[in-house]
């Protein structure tokens, strides 16, 4: 899928990171079951927040992903005098839980970094009907042409990273299904828990 980036095996002290986020605050307010954590930026899925700090411990994998994503970043006049990721919400998915499919909000940014730690999981891109995207704001030219995949699935590795921008990012809708196994090139894996972590610009 066009604007669609997807790379394993990228988050080398997982373990530790699962271990510092767990003792941070998770909150269910907004999103039933499912437990959340916001930084830098807060919402409750329907009204933006205030400011939260961004826990220093990120600030590593923050460097990491930029440096990743350093020639996209350069399409959007980043000039790299702060950190482009200043948001990130950290989403728990237990066995079973999903994500309902949607298009994060444009106020937050062209380019969305997805980092996966845990298990893994399935996720699921839809190029999202014409109508539905003109309603939503284009990121370039580029984005305005249609794809040649109407639907893309994928299962996002342990410790893998994927951003999206153009058509992945604004002309699409992205999910999770709520399942308990996934598959993985042929094989079923059983669902563990999974702790993502979705960088934003605001």
């Amino acid at each position: 899928m066009n604007g669609l980036y997807y790379y394993p095996d990228r988050v080398q002290n997982a373990q530790e990171l699962i271990r510092r986020i767990d003792e941070m605050k998770w909150l269910d307010e907004y999103s039933g079951d499912r437990r959340y954590q916001h930084y830098g930026h807060t919402f409750n899925y329907y009204i933006s927040g205030g400011p939260t700090p961004m826990p220093d411990f990120l600030a590593p994998l923050i460097e990491h992903m930029e440096g990743m994503c350093k020639l996209a970043l350069m399409s959007y006049d980043y000039d790299g005098s702060a950190p482009y990721f200043n948001q990130c919400t950290v989403n728990e998915l237990l066995p079973g839980q999903g994500v309902e499919p949607h298009t994060d909000s444009y106020g937050y940014g062209d380019l969305i970094a997805t980092v996966t730690l845990g298990a893994g999981v399935t996720t699921i891109f839809r190029i999202k009907e014409e109508s539905d995207q003109e309603q939503g704001r284009l990121a370039s030219d580029s984005a305005r042409l249609a794809s040649d995949q109407e639907e893309y699935t994928f299962y996002a590795q342990p410790n893998s990273v994927y951003y999206m921008e153009g058509d992945a990012r604004w002309n699409a809708t992205h999910e999770v299904p709520g399942t308990t196994e996934d598959t993985d090139d042929g094989t079923i894996i059983p669902r563990g828990r999974q702790i993502v972590l979705v960088f934003r610009h605001v």
